[in-house]
């Protein structure tokens, strides 16, 4: 597999616009480079050497350009921006991306007694671009917290070490985190996001972090239970080599997840449950989309490629009203392509999946695609295939579709009166009967 379908770089729409009057820019640089607070911080030759300072200053429509570097220290935002006009912290050199900025933080603002190289709490409208934070921390490196309306981490890396998280977003609607790559986390996931609605989270590669890559939920920043993880969009991400699931969407409701890629993680590739508690019933998982993923489990007997499951006060199945098609399930014998504890759904929809031969409805009870058809009325259109027949190299990790994977064409434009994607993981566009799957064969493509 391409490195660059592993670290995709986000391409953003650029407009060549005469800067607003009420716009400013600012410049930071290493203080080992010449920078300075003590100077204007109005251009490069003048540039300040701290982020706070940056960030003390800059109020909504500015700009901070930040120069290649190491920051000993990160930033704590002071002030909000607004939707037409941003605060934005981005890499003087490079496209904007993590790999060439060369811009790195590895230590700590404080703020209210917690810490994290970049801080954005109860302030909203802020994009950080192109930043890596390789903090050894409690905390996670990119934070967005308590109302941080429409922040955006875009193409950013949070690498190593004791941080919890590489990317927390809690609390704070109409996120974004895109293109960015979040590994190592030695205390819990990737990417996690709670008490949160209308995220985005796209084109991220989550890695050999010590829970799940993704892990989305129903908790705010606090930690109180607030019921919140509606309307996110999770599309084009990879999730490989986590030491559990690849994604854990915990009390999502009304989401979609699309062309994403899971493969090699310590469990399931997407478990889809209800938070745990006790005392009161915790609302279940629903009315969510999922379609063209390609989704494999590790090498773990009994886990599934989706798994929806009731965990400990919860109710419901954590299926109603989801629909599923077009995916490549794989999982191992004991769960296979679909787990479901807790019953199936009388409004579960799924069907033109490319499937191993094993479902299981009941705890320790397998059962195979004929079995699940007649319990269930699913995947009537569903079939069987070996990872060797789909891939073009399952054995090194490259999950496109060989010529002649009977996952071509196997898929539909819509079902369920849901929609699939129009292009694929890559931004290959899908044709007229689209492949099951994250990738596109693109030779084929324009000529269905």
């Amino acid at each position: 597999m391409s490195l660059r379908n592993l670290f995709p770089i986000v391409a953003l729409p650029l407009l060549v616009l005469a800067a607003p009057a009420w716009a400013a820019t600012y410049y930071v640089k290493p203080a080992a480079d010449g920078g300075s607070d003590a100077a204007a911080g109005t251009s490069i030759a003048t540039a300040w050497a701290t982020l706070q300072k940056a960030a003390d200053t800059a109020v909504a429509g500015d700009t901070v350009k930040v120069d290649a570097g190491t920051y000993p220290n990160g930033f704590s935002a002071v002030h909000s921006g607004a939707a037409d006009k941003r605060i934005t912290f981005e890499p003087l050199r490079g496209t904007g991306h993590w790999s060439d900025s060369g811009i790195t933080v590895n230590g700590f603002a404080t703020e209210g007694g917690q810490r994290g190289p970049v801080w954005i709490v109860g302030k909203t409208h802020i994009t950080v671009k192109g930043f890596t934070c390789t903090t050894q921390t409690e905390k996670g490196n990119f934070q967005a917290g308590l109302g941080a309306t429409g922040t955006w981490f875009i193409n950013c890396r949070s690498t190593g070490g004791g941080n919890f998280w590489g990317c927390k977003v809690t609390d704070s609607d109409d996120c974004v985190v895109e293109g960015g790559l979040f590994e190592k986390s030695a205390g819990e996931h990737g990417i996690y996001v709670s008490g949160s609605n209308h995220y985005t989270l796209r084109a991220n590669t989550c890695r050999n972090n010590a829970w799940d890559g993704i892990h989305t939920n129903i908790t705010d920043f606090t930690g109180q239970t607030v019921f919140n993880n509606s309307g996110g969009l999770i599309e084009r991400n990879v999730c490989t080599d986590n030491g559990l699931a690849g994604m854990d969407l915990t009390g999502m409701t009304d989401g979609t997840l699309r062309n994403n890629l899971v493969y090699g993680n310590g469990t399931h590739g997407v478990s889809i449950t209800n938070a745990s508690g006790s005392g009161t019933a915790i609302p279940g998982c629903s009315g969510n989309l999922i379609v063209n993923n390609t989704l494999l489990t590790g090498g773990q007997a009994g886990r599934g490629a989706i798994r929806f499951a009731a965990t400990a006060g919860g109710t419901g199945s954590n299926d109603a009203g989801t629909t599923c098609f077009n995916n490549i399930l794989i999982g191992t014998a004991g769960a296979g392509a679909l787990e479901h504890f807790g019953g199936v759904s009388k409004t579960f929809r799924s069907d033109y999946n490319i499937v191993v031969n094993t479902f299981r409805i009941t705890p320790g009870r397998d059962i195979t695609l004929a079995s699940w058809r007649s319990n269930t009325g699913n995947d009537a259109h569903s079939a069987v295939a070996a990872a060797t027949a789909l891939f073009t190299n399952a054995a090194g990790n490259d999950y496109t579709l060989k010529s002649g994977s009977p996952a071509i064409g196997f898929g539909r434009t819509s079902f369920n009166d849901r929609s699939a994607p129009t292009d694929d993981k890559a931004g290959t566009p899908r044709g007229a009967v689209p492949d099951a799957g994250a990738y596109e064969f693109a030779a084929d493509a324009a000529t269905r």
